[in-house]
């Protein structure tokens, strides 16, 4: 899902140097995005099965195939879709792909916050000019497997968590994130009584940005691929506050602020759950979580060459 919250001046503007008025643009986003997945006592069909995936059609091309699917009733109810954004992340550890799996959890989030004056306008005003941006994401993909092998309710011996018409218990669950939360003044000529220019956490810095990816296995098969529960939490936050390069700026006697804040937590879990009976009740595989946590950017600067007076 893209959720994109934009604010733009888009030509000059004089409010008068006296009328106390300020001039502000600003774009507040908050956004919550969360997929769940849980499979049946039955499992999935491992490798030999009838039904099993063919080698074109594994946990990956099904999750590109959902991915598609989704983009188009997006893009039919007039919403946004992914696409033309990074590719679906891979469910594979080692280099090596997950073929199968019961249950599979993908959750893509891409937010956009952007507050920003075009390049060239001439903006005056008697108070203060604010660009303001903020940002508050949260996003979990959770897939749980843990159903596979145990015995339905009304069955007698709890034989189903033995029996061969058990499949693979694997649980496969990719969240990746990608959060963008700027606010510029562009090169612009701003004059008025005190400047902010901000990107922030919507609602202060008590709150962060929240992601994880959760996955747990069942007691399936032993013909599976790789790993039993794969958990993979991707996150990519950048969060910038600038006065760039060629901007003029004339603060009268206010105060001049440029900030940026950004809070976030990851979380990836990964467990078996082998609670099944008879001798397949056992873990299948591995349980492999990974966090792939890029550097955090946050920045706020008023670049070189900035032409900044004050009273």
């Amino acid at each position: 899902m893209c959720i994109r919250d934009r604010a733009w001046i888009a030509r000059s503007v004089n409010a008068g140097t006296g009328s106390g008025h300020g001039i502000t643009v600003q774009a507040l986003g908050t956004s919550t995005t969360a997929t769940s997945s849980k499979a049946g006592a039955a499992g999935a069909p491992g490798d030999g099965d009838t039904g099993a995936p063919s080698t074109n059609d594994g946990v990956d091309q099904q999750v590109a195939a959902e991915r598609t699917n989704a983009d188009t009733t997006a893009s039919a109810n007039g919403a946004t879709g992914t696409t033309g954004t990074n590719a679906t992340p891979q469910a594979q550890t080692n280099g090596q792909s997950v073929k199968v799996a019961a249950a599979i959890a993908v959750n893509l989030a891409f937010s956009r916050s952007e507050a920003w004056f075009t390049p060239g306008l001439t903006m005056v005003a008697g108070g203060q000019i604010v660009v303001r941006s903020s940002a508050h994401t949260d996003a979990k993909a959770s897939a749980d497997a843990k159903a596979v092998g145990k015995p339905s309710s009304g069955s007698s011996g709890g034989s189903t968590g033995g029996s061969s018409s058990v499949g693979v218990g694997a649980a496969v669950s990719v969240n990746y994130a990608k959060v963008t939360n700027t606010a510029t003044t562009n090169a612009s000529t701003l004059i008025g009584n005190g400047l902010a220019v901000e990107a922030l956490m919507t609602g202060g810095v008590a709150n962060t940005h929240d992601f994880e990816a959760s996955a747990v296995s069942g007691a399936g098969k032993t013909n599976t691929s790789v790993a039993g529960a794969i958990a993979i939490n991707i996150v990519v936050t950048t969060t910038t506050a600038t006065v760039p390069a060629g901007a003029q700026v004339a603060a009268g006697a206010g105060a001049v602020s440029i900030a940026a804040e950004s809070m976030r937590t990851l979380k990836a879990t990964a467990t078996a759950d082998a609670a099944g009976t008879g001798s397949s009740s056992i873990g299948v595989g591995a349980s492999v979580a990974i966090n792939v946590a890029t550097p955090n950017t946050t920045s706020a600067a008023i670049a070189d060459g900035v032409a900044l007076t004050g009273s």
